[in-house]
């Protein structure tokens, strides 16, 4: 098996990990609930259904560690995502948030179907940090930082899609604000244990 194979097996595994924890910690509460506030006049953005489809192409970048043909790298990525993913869970469960989502839609169209099929599994808890900002954050940091020509357009690509969550009324901007947070920290963590077994 060739190397982008083995770390599709190990990118599956870690993905069970990812969704379980996921699912676990969105309809189970240990503590109260709180509702997280809007900033900035954002309770003014539309509802665009149609935006689900990026939404779900913004979660997919989470996935470019798998091309990374160099393995120092992938496992850099896969651990600076592991650790932003349980500082994530570690709010979820001691500080669990949760938004207000519009009437989903009632008409057949081709973009209600999927977005009606997300909210079945993806319930209005999880908010803060956002993993579906935190995880294809890191994902394209180190997919740019093996491939530095992708750099531009992966930071562009990102930057364009993160506002889908917003616009699928899916997280909150702090929300936002707090993904683009932990995944920095996972980042940051990987960079400095590195370093100092280099040195």
């Amino acid at each position: 098996m060739n190397q982008i194979g083995k770390q599709l097996i190990v990118f599956i595994l870690w993905t069970s990990f990812l969704y379980i924890g996921y699912q676990l910690t969105n309809r189970n509460q240990l503590f109260e609930m709180h509702l997280m506030p809007k900033i900035l006049g954002e309770g003014n953005l539309p509802f665009l259904v149609w935006t689900v489809l990026p939404y779900l192409l913004l979660i997919d970048l989470m996935y470019l560690p798998i091309f990374i043909k160099m393995d120092g790298i992938f496992n850099k990525a896969l651990m600076a995502l592991t650790i932003a993913v349980l500082i994530n869970y570690t709010f979820f469960i001691f500080f669990p948030t949760y938004m207000e989502r519009p009437t989903p839609p009632l008409n057949e169209g081709f973009f209600n179907k999927i977005y009606l099929w997300l909210l079945t599994i993806d319930g209005p808890a999880n908010c803060f940090p956002s993993g579906h900002i935190t995880s294809p954050g890191i994902g394209c940091w180190y997919f740019a930082k093996a491939y530095p020509k992708t750099r531009f357009l992966l930071m562009f690509l990102f930057g364009i899609l993160c506002f889908s969550v917003l616009t699928t009324k899916q997280h909150y901007i702090l929300d936002i604000l707090g993904g683009v947070i932990t995944g920095a920290v996972g980042i940051l963590i990987v960079i400095y244990f590195t370093n100092r077994k280099i040195s």
